[in-house]
């Protein structure tokens, strides 16, 4: 017995059971919808043939489903995903399905593509977000279309971020600043970060971060006024994408340096060798005090002694000098808690001429003067100067005014030290009263005096 189904296919043959009947399989080639079947019997040496009427067959297409799935998920943004749909015949359906998938999904995906021999759709992209990626079986024949999906993560990428910390207090040009930047990468601190400071564009400063991702370095700013601060990462052990990452810029006031000043005046009376003698010097800052602040005495360059200032900028001192004759004199700020930079600012030098130690004291004595007549230039008055305490023997000269004064007269002491001579005074002498010196070893004994005029009872 022979079945023509329409002209979809080859005959089919089945053979006569004891009942005279036969039954065939259909096979899955046959398209979808109404086909027409006729059975044809050859007959056989007792029978003739014979065909039956027409008789409709109607196959039903198979239903699909499709999977689909997306490699590697999650993903990173920029790396690369394969998405494949798997398009399967539902039981009792069989067999290999064709025609394509769409692919659409976040981000304005579509993507056609035809199913290959597996019936398999797949294709690639670098591009995706996150969302979900549809495949739309359009179906094909004896297939029925279907639908599937899946679910794709792009994890956000890693972000690496600097920020500039302004400096606290006051910035003064030439003065240590404290700068700190703050390195972290989608949050989490990035520690042993390698940072450069700049100031408009300049690099001043590095440093490296600690296990909180904090970087504090040193930096000393040249121009004043304003200064565009900014951190920029160099080099960076972190998962995060941190080198050449730059901070948003931070404007810093850097304030012109401060003047710091310091005066020392020069000891009055007789300065000797072994004997206290009192030293001051002022401290200014832009011209106003500057108080605690540590000032150290020197003498040809060594220490002798030292004190701290006054609220009035003030430091008063004691010190001993020990080498007699001229001595250079200065005084050097060690320590000052004022915005001024005014450690190590020494002041200009002063020369104090330190006489020896001896015995006795060379003192010259209060004297008056009487006026010429008539005046001459060169002796508008005449005094009697008198000093004692010095050596027998020894010369003592007068001056004018202090001992390099001009030499007014010169007198030998007698046997108690004592010595009196007569001088002639101009008119500018008489108000600059006399200093009496007489040398000893290692330099001269220096005693002054007041000149004032006469009383005549």
């Amino acid at each position: 017995m022979s079945f023509i189904v329409s002209s979809d296919g080859p005959p089919v043959t089945a053979t006569l059971n004891a009942s005279g009947q036969a039954t065939a399989v259909v096979p899955a080639t046959f398209s979808a919808g109404v086909h027409q079947a006729v059975a044809v019997y050859n007959g056989d040496s007792n029978y003739q043939g014979s065909s039956s009427g027409l008789a409709p067959v109607t196959v039903t297409a198979a239903a699909t489903s499709t999977t689909v799935a997306a490699t590697p998920n999650p993903s990173d943004p920029g790396q690369t995903v394969t998405v494949c749909a798997q398009v399967t015949a539902t039981t009792p359906g069989a067999g290999i399905q064709t025609g394509s998938v769409v692919f659409t999904g976040a981000g304005s995906l579509t993507h056609t593509v035809a199913l290959d021999a597996m019936g398999r759709a797949c294709f690639d992209s670098a591009t995706l977000v996150s969302g979900t990626i549809s495949a739309a079986y359009s179906g094909q024949g004896c297939f029925k279309p279907s639908n599937g999906s899946v679910a794709v993560t792009v994890q956000p990428g890693s972000t690496c971020d600097i920020t500039v910390t302004p400096p606290a207090g006051t910035v003064t040009v030439g003065q240590p600043t404290t700068l700190t930047a703050t390195v972290t990468c989608n949050g989490v601190p990035v520690p042993n970060a390698v940072v450069t400071f700049h100031s408009n564009g300049a690099p001043i400063g590095f440093a490296i971060t600690n296990a909180s991702g904090v970087a504090t370095g040193t930096a000393t700013f040249t121009t004043p006024g304003t200064n565009i601060v900014t951190a920029t990462v160099i080099a960076a052990g972190a998962p995060c994408p941190c080198t050449n990452v730059t901070s948003g810029p931070v404007t810093v006031t850097v304030q012109q340096a401060s003047t710091c000043s310091i005066v020392l005046s020069p000891p009055s009376g007789t300065v000797t060798v072994g004997q206290p003698t009192t030293l001051t010097a002022t401290v200014t800052c832009n011209g106003l005090p500057v108080p605690n602040a540590t000032v150290t005495f020197n003498s040809n360059g060594a220490p002798i002694g030292s004190a701290t200032t006054n609220a009035s900028g003030q430091a008063t001192g004691t010190v001993t000098f020990t080498t007699p004759g001229a001595n250079s004199v200065t005084a050097t700020v060690t320590a000052a808690g004022t915005s001024c930079f005014c450690t190590s600012v020494t002041s200009a030098p002063v020369t104090v001429t330190v006489q020896p130690s001896g015995t006795g004291t060379l003192k010259a004595l209060p004297a008056c003067y009487t006026l010429v007549f008539p005046p001459l230039p060169w002796a508008f008055a005449r005094a009697t100067l008198t000093a004692t305490g010095a050596a027998p023997g020894a010369t003592i000269t007068f001056h004018s005014g202090g001992a390099n004064g001009p030499v007014l007269c010169t007198a030998v002491a007698d046997t108690n030290g004592n010595a009196t001579c007569v001088a002639n005074l101009t008119v500018v002498q008489i108000a600059s009263g006399y200093t009496a010196t007489t040398p000893v070893p290692g330099g001269f004994l220096t005693s002054s005096s007041t000149l004032t005029p006469c009383i005549i009872s």
